[in-house]
């Protein structure tokens, strides 16, 4: 696998809490993933909140709240092969046990998601889309003081 060109620091979201601190271990398996994607033992990781959230296939026809969490140091990340969406998510794999530090937590609301119901893991235009509409609305929220992450604005 090709590694990332430098260090940083990479999100995951997920709607379990894991507490504040947590050493998250590679999996062969994940509720998220296509049948079609290797069976590599992974964390999959992105670069900013939007693109985690997006690769997590959802209906916005209720709100749901997910935990941040963000690698407690900046860390080489692998990048993905047969994973239908990567270009969209921009998700990075990682495969040795790192730590994470959450980060907060997100209510995602029907209203961050456009018109857009439902959220895929195939990569199209809808979940581009989706994607710029859940940055947009985030980072909205965040600057009214909605969101309350200890973040930077960029990263959301």
């Amino acid at each position: 696998m090709k590694r990332t060109k430098e260090k940083k620091y990479w999100y995951h979201c997920t709607k379990k809490d894991f507490g504040e601190e947590m050493t998250f271990e590679p999996r062969g398996w994940g509720e998220h993933r296509c049948d079609e994607e290797p069976k590599i033992s992974r964390t999959c990781v992105g670069p900013k909140i939007s693109n985690c959230i997006v690769a997590l296939p959802f209906c916005m026809y209720e709100d749901f709240e997910i935990s941040v969490y963000r690698t407690k140091n900046k860390v080489y990340a692998n990048h993905p092969y047969k994973v239908g969406d990567s270009k969209v998510t921009r998700e990075k794999w990682l495969t040795k046990d790192i730590k994470f530090v959450k980060v907060g937590e997100v209510v995602i609301r029907k209203e961050d998601s456009g018109d857009f119901a439902y959220s895929s893991c195939i990569g199209d235009k809808r979940q581009i889309k989706l994607k710029q509409i859940l940055r947009k609305n985030l980072r909205k929220r965040f600057r009214n003081k909605d969101l309350l992450l200890n973040i930077s604005y960029q990263d959301l």
